[in-house]
């Protein structure tokens, strides 16, 4: 293991602190009292190391990676923070943007700052420091601000990560029992997802997205544009509970849909200022708010498709994240996609919080995926070489469970990626509904079946998409839990690493259906 973390455990009285009339119904945040004071002695509220991006399109892309940290405090600047290097070396931190929150204890205002500064690739760890009080500790552990830094990832025997994503927490929205009510004290399982996720010892996260979702409910939350992304939220869903692993290894922080702009904006302005690579600077040197403010690269807010090369020289990987946080906006993150596979000549794997195809079961009629998602995603993996322009993996999100998909044409395998959707990350998982519509006492928690999906979609009867007519293997679960990933040339399927869904509870058995993933008898 990489380094000790302590965890601290709290324990908190609930609250309902109305911040303004739309939301008189959204319960406080539970979080720790946030420090009093301002200052560059204060703790930091939070702390990472994550790979950015670099929309080059050569065959060698640089591993960006940079340090970000919050202040408390609504600073002009980050000059009184110091980012060394074990040995001395040291880089200057540059102010990102500024968040709002309300203290749960006060119910006062506050504003936070957000802090980054770009790290050479040679740094093993990043210490984070002030030039008055020296390395500072983060909050609310008292860990001390020492960070993981790239050179994990050069040349390692085994390289290895874990995947996760749709981990935030809904609360107790609704009535218990409805999709929309989640108990974040005992039916969330992202702190416990961190804690084993901590002890794989992993050199690299990925997240695909969907941060955020508290006070999900079905009616106010998707039509109003009322504050709720708002930086103690931040802290309660994911920079609090994610903190032993933000310290044990740098992430890919891939953009679900509940981080969007529009409609209504949802969380897309915390998602943009605090992980976005987008640059936030306007012409003129000040600092945009992004989705409120004109986009100045003219992409809406969208971050374009970028890179990054895991692996050694003799055994590179590229890793493409694609920003589909909006379907239907979405088709030129996958062609851009495409041209950076294209031009790595090696072999790679994509980040969608939209699958490219899916199968379960919200009624009647199987759910095959977002349709723009489908076409977009086959029209970028149009090449005619295995692999030139196509991973041989993807990793998704978007629906709260586990579905590996795999092929079982050989001359399909060749020439579409597995996908697995890991969308299980601790949000209420979704009944699956295989095989047929299996609901109620029927339902299957987790399941094994075949499906061969069809040419047309169902009732618009436009081309499916993605894997139109192949025939494939699933395997679902509706269970809690995450990925882990090791590199391995000899892996099943050729696809260069080896899965191992790792579960909170016992892990599922993923019987055989004994008859396709549609409830039809198989021919």
């Amino acid at each position: 293991m990489r380094g000790y973390i302590r965890v601290a455990l709290f324990t908190f009285m609930i609250a309902v602190v109305p911040a303004s009339p739309v939301l008189a119904e959204v319960p406080a945040a539970r979080i720790p009292p946030l420090p009093k004071d301002t200052g560059a002695s204060t703790p930091l509220l939070a702390a990472w190391t994550q790979f950015v991006n670099d929309t080059g399109v050569g065959k060698q892309a640089e591993r960006a990676i940079q340090a970000r940290f919050v202040v408390m405090g609504d600073l002009a600047d980050c000059d009184a923070y110091v980012v060394k290097s074990p040995i001395g070396q040291s880089v200057t931190a540059g102010l990102r943007g500024h968040l709002h929150g309300i203290n749960p204890a006060t119910n006062a205002d506050f504003t936070v700052s957000v802090c980054v500064a770009d790290i050479p690739d040679t740094w093993d760890k990043v210490h984070l420091e002030s030039a008055s009080a020296g390395l500072l500790t983060i909050y609310p552990s008292g860990n001390q601000a020492i960070l993981p830094g790239p050179t994990s990832l050069s040349g390692a025997a085994a390289l290895s990560g874990v995947v996760m994503g749709d981990t935030g927490c809904r609360g107790e929205s609704g009535y218990p029992g409805s999709r929309f009510y989640q108990d974040c004290r005992t039916d969330w399982h992202f702190p416990k997802i961190i804690g084993d996720a901590v002890s794989d010892d992993p050199a690299f996260v990925f997240h695909v997205g969907d941060y955020h979702y508290f006070f999900e409910d079905d009616n106010s939350y998707w039509s109003q544009d009322d504050g709720r992304d708002r930086f103690e939220y931040w802290l309660q869903e994911f920079l609090i509970p994610a903190q032993p692993l933000l310290m044990s290894a740098p992430w890919v922080l891939g953009r679900g849909n509940h981080e969007r702009c529009e409609p209504h904006r949802w969380f897309g302005e915390g998602w943009h200022v605090l992980f976005s690579g987008v640059s936030l600077e306007g012409a003129n040197g000040e600092l945009l708010r992004p989705c409120y403010d004109s986009d100045p690269s003219g992409n809406d807010w969208a971050e374009p498709s970028w890179a990054v090369d895991f692996g050694s020289t003799a055994d590179p990987w590229r890793v493409v994240v694609i920003d589909s946080n909006q379907p239907w906006q979405a088709r030129s993150g996958f062609l851009k996609a495409a041209v950076l596979t294209e031009a790595h000549q090696g072999n790679s794997l994509w980040l969608s919080h939209y699958p490219p195809v899916k199968m379960i079961y919200y009624k009647r009629d199987p759910d095959y995926g977002d349709a723009d998602i489908k076409a977009d995603a086959a029209d970028a993996m149009d090449c005619d070489a295995p692999y030139a322009c196509r991973p041989r993996l993807v990793f998704s999100g978007h629906q709260h469970l586990f579905q590996r998909i795999t092929w079982k044409d050989r001359v399909a395998a060749e020439n579409l990626p597995q996908l697995v959707i890991a969308g299980h990350g601790g949000t209420g998982v979704d009944a699956n509904g295989l095989p047929g519509y299996a609901h109620g006492a029927n339902a299957n928690p987790s399941i094994s079946c075949t499906q061969t999906f069809p040419d047309t979609l169902p009732g618009s009867g436009a081309p499916f998409g993605f894997g139109a007519g192949e025939e494939a293997t699933l395997r679902t679960s509706s269970q809690n839990g995450y990925v882990d990933i090791r590199r391995d040339p000899k892996a099943p399927g050729d696809i260069g690493w080896m899965l191992t869904p790792k579960w909170i509870g016992t892990p599922p058995a993923f019987p055989n259906a004994g008859v396709s993933c549609d409830g039809k008898q198989i021919r």
